[in-house]
């Protein structure tokens, strides 16, 4: 039986190995490699033991034909696929399979017969090259055969069901600049107007803009970005659809670096007046870069109302919103305490992503989650940003393993969250969306008795130097988002090493939260409250405990679902559980009835103030 078994492999190896040899010969114009595929490489047909042979007996190719090599790779592609294995050739196939398509779409209707019988489809190709493989091979191509390619590439793109292939390619190029030959502000300005002939897309001078910040002599700062945006609307003309597409790109640029101070200046926190005199798209267009520059600053009802501004003008318009757009508007419903509705646009864009927006909607996903404190949940999705976060989407790669890591360690994986955090180089997690989430995990994480060395030590005491900047420098920056979730984290950092003073940094965030976030800041309120209450300042103490039911209901108040308001209330308990005892340890019953009445029915409380009740003291507001 085994030597029949062995006879039955070498046939149908030797089958294999003779269709790839007989497409070196003249070909027969009925002949198509698909066709014969289906037949040959039926998958119910496939021996593995021949599929395994023939994947030995082919692992060099270099005596094939270019013409017979090709089929070898694409048949050795297509028995990886069935036999559930790598292929240890996936470079090649993805640069071969690259190149082919290339040729023969610029070709067209001269493309020789072998080039056109060769075509691949669809289906193998999805199934035999992973997107990043395709991405990294279009890389190639695009630098061996220029700028040419880039349809043709994008053809690929479509046919393969990646259709933003060629545009991610596009953005993840940049220029290189040759030695001494940075420009100043003033030829890039030039050079942009006078390559940009009339006629041409109205946005391609800020895209090239764009590619081309990496070659300026001077470093790319507010001022040398605001030079860039007024050269070239000066060269183009002052109209108000030019003055659009400059604030646009500025505060897209500005914003980029975190400099929303600046951003805000340009834009101004309502609508100008010539705004009226533009199209519904660049109307949009300035109200979300308006919403982004407000979040960031730390006015989250005043970020949403634009962003709702801008929906309304595009629906006005007969325009659909994009589902980039549409995310925008869930993140900011999640940050506005509407947290069930944030979920339901992800939820609901999730389904139609392409491989990009799925990205970033699981990042927002695992965000809510983590805000409601229901980390166990966002590991699914974070998982999912880790495998996703590769080829041209691995700039993410830090901020998936940073969440990743500090989810874990939320939910007592600690040592699983080490692990992240130590493969995690210090210098690719200074950008702060990348910052935020790795301090946090080194603080949980920081927890463990005997988990830390005297290096990761070192480790933490630079990433609380670094945090430690980044809370001043987001500050000048206007960066409020940045600045309060900075101060949440040395706020907590010096509870945990109980450092003298360690109240400052509470202290800050209930100042900027009062008026940056329009309400004090629930933990912040109990953190003091404690303090003072352990140092016998029990007037103090009492005053910032009755400002906690207004300061719950203004945070929560307009989550419609009852199950995700005590998910965020459930965050408060160690505090109440500390203050507590000391309430009971002092002896007051009226203190303790105090403490019982700031955390009786808070559910009840944050359900009345959405149901318009209202509460005692003032009403939050939005500067």
């Amino acid at each position: 039986m085994d030597d029949l078994l062995r006879a039955v492999i070498n046939v149908q190896v030797m089958v294999w190995l003779s269709l790839c040899g007989s497409w070196s010969a003249e070909l027969d114009p009925e002949r198509t490699l698909e066709a014969e595929f289906s037949r040959y490489l039926d998958p119910e047909s496939i021996i593995h033991g021949a599929a395994d042979e023939f994947l030995r007996v082919t692992e060099l190719t270099k005596s094939w034909t270019p013409v017979g090599a090709f089929c070898v790779e694409a048949v050795r592609a297509s028995l990886c696929h069935v036999r559930g294995i790598p292929n240890p050739h996936l470079r090649d196939w993805a640069t071969a399979l690259m190149e082919q398509e290339v040729l023969r779409n610029i070709a067209g209707a001269e493309a020789p017969p072998h080039l056109t019988a060769m075509k691949i489809s669809a289906e193998r190709i999805s199934e035999t090259i992973p997107y990043e493989s395709l991405f990294d091979a279009s890389v190639r191509v695009l630098a061996e055969a220029g700028i040419g390619s880039l349809e043709a590439i994008n053809a690929l793109g479509e046919k393969a069901g990646y259709p933003n292939l060629a545009a991610q390619l596009v953005a993840s190029v940049r220029v290189t600049p040759q030695e001494g030959k940075k420009l100043t502000v003033e030829q890039l300005v030039s050079g942009l107007a006078a390559a940009c002939k009339p006629g041409r897309d109205p946005e391609a001078v800020w895209m090239a803009a764009r590619g081309f910040l990496d070659v300026l002599a001077e470093a790319v700062t507010p001022a040398s970005l605001t030079a860039i945006a007024d050269g070239l609307l000066a060269a183009r003309g002052d109209a108000p659809e030019e003055r659009a597409r400059a604030d646009r790109w500025l505060c897209s640029e500005l914003l980029a670096r975190h400099h929303v101070k600046a951003a805000l200046d340009r834009l101004g926190a309502e609508p100008r007046s010539w705004e009226n005199e533009l199209s519904a798209e660049l109307r949009a267009h300035l109200a979300t870069e308006r919403s982004n520059a407000l979040r960031a600053a730390g006015r989250p009802a005043k970020a949403l109302a634009a962003a709702e501004s801008s929906m309304a003008i595009l629906a006005e318009a007969g325009y659909t919103p994009s589902p980039e757009a549409r995310r925008n508007l869930g993140v900011l419903y999640g940050e506005n305490g509407r947290h069930q509705e944030a979920l339901d646009i992800f939820f609901e864009q999730l389904k139609i992503a392409d491989r990009d927006l799925r990205l970033r909607l699981l990042f927002s996903i695992s965000s809510t989650y983590t805000s409601l404190g229901r980390y166990a949940d966002s590991l699914p999705y974070l998982e999912e940003t880790v495998q996703l976060a590769r080829g041209p989407l691995a700039s993410s790669r830090p901020r998936a393993l940073s969440l990743l890591a500090a989810a874990k360690s939320a939910t007592g994986n600690r040592a699983d969250a080490f692990a992240l955090l130590r493969d995690l180089p210090p210098e690719s997690c200074a950008d702060p969306v990348v910052l935020i989430p790795y301090a946090s995990a080194w603080v949980n994480v920081a927890q463990e008795k005997g988990l830390l060395n005297a290096e990761d030590r070192k480790r933490l005491s630079e990433i609380v130097r670094v945090l430690f900047d980044t809370f001043k420098t987001s500050l000048d920056t206007g960066n409020m988002l940045v600045h309060l979730a900075a101060a949440r984290l040395l706020a907590i950092l010096a509870d945990l090493a109980n450092v003298a003073g360690q109240d400052v940094f509470w202290d800050l965030l209930d100042h900027a939260s009062r008026e940056f976030e329009g309400a004090p800041d629930p933990m912040a309120l109990l953190a003091l409250t404690r303090t003072a209450w352990a140092a016998g300042d029990l007037a103090r103490a009492r005053a910032l405990l009755a400002e906690l039911p207004d300061a719950v209901a203004a945070r929560y108040s307009q989550e419609a679902d009852p199950a995700l308001k005590l998910d965020s209330l459930r965050t408060l308990r160690r505090h109440f559980d500390h203050i507590g005892g000391l309430a009971v340890r002092g002896g007051s019953l009226d203190d303790v009835r105090l403490l019982a009445e700031a955390q009786r029915d808070m559910l009840g409380r944050v359900t009345m103030r959405r149901a318009g009740g209202g509460s005692r003291g003032t009403a939050a507001h939005d500067p």
